[in-house]
């Protein structure tokens, strides 16, 4: 039940980390000052090398084997989370449409702060979903690595 509710969360772009099966980055977020002006720090990209790796070097085809013969169970924890399974097809493509979906930057962000957190200076950032702006706290590169497994998974998802 905990994919199922992972899948659920993220498919309305939430992170609950307490869902996630794997530990946050032990180095904090960093940021840094450049003429006055509050950006991410490029360098903190590196946090998520490794769970960009892991998730590129997924074998695809197995994973879409895997939820198509799995699909029965997946739906039976959907719907013991009380949502309708048989929408949980869509809520994974929605998944990826969101990750799909997240810009990608290549200058600093622009971030502000607000008491002990940072927010994105941009409001269009700022507007987008938690789990997208998780995405862009990994840089440039990490996403175009995940996304490009994004759109093969959803790929081999819709045309089994």
């Amino acid at each position: 039940a905990q994919g199922a509710a992972l899948v659920d969360s993220f498919s309305r772009g939430l992170v609950l980390r307490k869902l996630l099966p794997i530990d946050p980055p032990k180095q904090a977020f960093s940021a840094l000052e450049e003429d006055g002006k509050m950006l991410m720090d490029p360098a903190g990209y590196a946090r998520y090398d490794g769970y960009a790796e892991a998730i590129a070097t997924l074998n695809t085809g197995a994973l879409v084997n895997n939820f198509h013969t799995m699909r029965p169970l997946y739906e039976e924890a959907y719907g013991q989370l009380g949502l309708n399974p048989d929408d949980f097809d869509n809520a994974v493509i929605r998944v990826l449409d969101r990750i799909l979906a997240t810009p990608e930057i290549e200058e600093p962000i622009a971030l502000t702060r607000k008491s002990v957190m940072y927010q994105y200076a941009d409001p269009q950032l700022e507007q987008l979903a938690p789990i997208q702006k998780q995405l862009l706290r990994m840089g440039p590169e990490n996403i175009r690595r995940i996304k490009e497994q994004a759109r093969k998974l959803r790929a081999g998802l819709l045309n089994p």
